[in-house]
């Protein structure tokens, strides 16, 4: 676009025709109108892309904590529990696992609330 304009100004200049410099001005301005509209048009979906990234990545974060949730709400099942000492432990030994990543995914999910602008 730029050399095109460069061209144009150069024929322009180096042309006494008033009619066909007039018409070529137009064509030139009318050019450069459609080319500012499409670089605009170009960012506005360049924006919108960028949103419907975030969103999905947002998206994906909450999927994985909701996974991660109902994983855990499995593993801690007590059917069987009360049978014996041994089962008792293991389950203990569960609770204290999951309590460990409890933080680590509170970490997590801070870190996808300010990221999001704690829109959770």
């Amino acid at each position: 676009i730029q050399q095109t304009s460069i061209m144009g100004e150069k024929c322009r200049n180096d042309n006494d025709d008033i009619v066909l410099v007039k018409e070529m001005t137009a064509l030139m301005d009318n050019l450069l109108v459609k080319w500012e509209g499409l670089k605009r048009d170009c960012e506005e979906k360049h924006d919108k892309v960028e949103r419907t990234r975030d969103f999905y990545s947002w998206l994906l974060d909450v999927g994985e904590e909701q996974a991660w949730i109902n994983e855990k709400i499995k593993s801690l099942n007590l059917d069987g529990t009360r049978d014996n000492l041994p089962a008792v432990n293991r389950l203990l030994k569960k609770y204290d696992l999951v309590e460990r990543e409890l933080d680590t995914h509170n970490q997590h999910i801070d870190t996808v609330r300010i990221a999001t602008g704690n829109q959770i």
